[in-house]
């Protein structure tokens, strides 16, 4: 009798297409996976994806060959072009053309419930996607000077007037949910304390 079952997670096609060669359990309970071209991929206990790690956010090389997680929850990996350290336990994050940002960023919206972060850049507007990089809101590209999330929607104030997206759909619903709601040079939005229906918005 096989002691084994297929553990299916959502990084799957992914790991395919780079083919698995080391994994190692966390301190926190994520698993870190080796490719050999596709760099590291963290995922949950659960196999949800959250996070992956290549040459393009940091990596000397994307052949990683082993993973080891150090006591203060680091990383040090062994690649054929030497050895790296990855501060995976560090609060700070950085986020640049690398991510897959485009442009200055001016602003940035993050919406706790869901772990969606938005920015603002003088090239549109971008949404962090689970493995960390970004993609650009179809629709979204004048600059963008200011993001407000209010319920389940999120508010861009442009160059081109205020645009409102209901966050949380599917990337291919982006620009049917997506309405122009004022036509004016906008520069600031600031939701009313006493009046959660209102918005007061800066043109």
């Amino acid at each position: 009798e096989n002691p084994f079952t297929l553990f299916k997670t959502d990084a799957d096609p992914y790991l395919n297409a780079n083919q698995l060669y080391y994994g190692t359990r966390l301190s926190s309970g994520d698993l870190a996976l080796a490719t050999r071209f596709g760099g590291i991929v963290i995922i949950t206990h659960a196999g949800h994806v959250k996070t992956t790690i290549t040459k393009s956010n940091g990596l000397i090389e994307n052949y990683i060959r082993y993973i080891f997680e150090d006591s203060s929850g680091n990383l040090w990996i062994a690649q054929d072009k030497g050895v790296s350290k990855i501060e995976y336990a560090s609060p700070f994050h950085i986020y640049d053309e690398r991510s897959g940002l485009s442009g200055i960023v001016n602003t940035v919206a993050i919406k706790e419930h869901g772990n969606q972060m938005y920015a603002g850049t003088i090239r549109g507007v971008f949404l962090r996607s689970p493995s960390g990089r970004f993609r650009q809101i179809p629709g979204m590209t004048q600059q963008c000077n200011y993001l407000s999330i209010i319920d389940d929607f999120l508010l861009a104030a442009t160059n081109n007037g205020v645009f409102q997206l209901k966050t949380g759909v599917n990337r291919d619903d982006d620009k049917k949910n997506l309405r122009q709601i004022i036509p004016d040079k906008s520069y600031i939005i600031c939701p009313s304390k006493k009046n959660k229906n209102r918005v007061w918005v800066g043109t």
